[in-house]
């Protein structure tokens, strides 16, 4: 096969997520350096995604997927594709208990089908991959399972970061070819900036990553509020981070006069600036998956508050360095107890980041190889 002219990159972009910006930053540089002649295009459908263009840099073409151009390769670019902890009518159950016994390239066809069909087909490649791709539970009238297991059915190729999600894409599409990888973002060559010099004096900086969450309708964060004060009496300095600005109204209001900041991709020089408060802080408590890798990335060690599973998995994605707390009713006890020791043995454990860190890089990197086998290109070296 010749190299791929015409690229689609695909994921959850432009919605002013700093985990997606990562995702999506990291990807188009990764298939710009796996394919140097090729046009690279991002979708989007977000309203607020002009943002884009000059956080990739230059004159990238934003698009639609559901535009009927047809491309050499379609890639999805990380990130917790899928999974839905949503519920859907008893209907909607039997119809998913149906679809597990229906092979996922069948449903894949069915879909292409019926797009066809109605005279949207869409955007179509002869190969579709996934890299950097998470894929969890559905709940068994989840909205999305059916069409979940169609798109896995159309994949070529699924490049996972981590064995938890093969598995879980196996389970689903047992013929697909999976591979396990890791999370893009542990390819920090592509965002990471030159190690900042941390403060030699002052009190020990925790910075906060907490998001909204309505699955568990906040039941986690008075145990965090409660923690942070008593850490703030110990002489803990205590900083929060938010990676999405729609985060701001259910956070922000529960940690008065804790300095804030808010990841706001169109101001300029957002990206420096959020990067260099992770990065001189000492260590990161999280409820966003990529609060604790973007974290590890700049040699902060953190601890993961598991408000969902893949804050578990993210946490074993470093062995050396990393912990998971559950959010139960001992929560304030383990954080508060837990952040006094990492912040004691800090020193200690950035060696340790680092080390982890490394081991997931040469597998995210080992992703480009993949991509280049696939379509029959000559490697490049990564």
């Amino acid at each position: 096969m010749t190299p791929p002219r015409r690229i689609l990159l695909q994921g959850y972009y432009g919605y002013a997520n700093l985990g997606d910006d990562l995702l999506v930053l990291v990807a188009f540089r990764m298939l710009r350096l796996a394919f140097p002649g090729a046009r690279i295009l991002v979708r989007c459908h977000s309203p607020r995604g002009s943002y884009l263009r000059p956080f990739l840099g230059g004159s990238v073409s934003l698009v639609s997927s559901l535009e009927p151009i047809d491309y050499d390769l379609i890639v999805a670019g990380g990130g917790g594709v899928f999974f839905d902890f949503g519920a859907g009518s008893s209907a909607r159950g039997w119809l998913n208990k149906g679809a597990r016994l229906v092979p996922a390239p069948w449903l894949a066809a069915a879909r292409q089908g019926y797009r066809r069909l109605k005279g949207n087909r869409g955007a179509d490649a002869p190969l579709r991959v996934g890299i950097g791709i998470g894929v969890g539970s559905f709940t068994p009238t989840s909205p999305k399972f059916l069409l979940a297991k169609a798109s896995l059915g159309e994949t070529s190729l699924l490049v996972v970061r981590d064995e938890e999600s093969r598995q879980n894409a196996l389970q689903i599409a047992p013929t697909l070819a999976v591979r396990r990888g890791a999370d893009l973002v542990f390819a920090r060559r592509f965002w990471c900036p030159e190690p900042v010099a941390r403060p030699t004096n002052g009190a020990p900086r925790l910075t906060l990553v907490l998001r909204d969450w309505p699955h568990d309708r906040g039941a986690h964060l008075p145990s965090v509020v409660r923690a942070v004060r008593r850490l703030q009496e110990r002489g803990v300095g205590v900083e929060l981070a938010l990676f999405d600005p729609e985060d701001e109204p259910a956070i922000a209001p529960l940690f008065p006069g804790v300095p804030l900041r808010v990841w706001r991709p169109a101001e300029p020089g957002a990206l420096d600036a959020m990067l260099h408060h992770l990065a001189t802080s000492d260590l990161v408590v999280s409820t966003r998956a990529h609060g604790a890798i973007a974290a590890g990335c700049l040699r902060v060690p953190s601890i993961c508050i598991a408000i969902e599973p893949k804050l578990r998995i993210v946490a074993g994605m470093f062995p050396r360095s990393g912990l998971s707390l559950a959010p139960g009713e001992d929560l304030e006890e383990n954080l508060v107890a837990e952040v006094l020791d990492r912040l004691a043995r800090r020193d200690l454990l950035r060696p340790l980041v680092d080390q982890d860190v490394e081991d997931q890089e040469r597998t995210a990197l080992a992703t480009i190889p993949l991509l280049q086998e696939l379509v029959g290109c000559p490697a490049v070296a990564s």
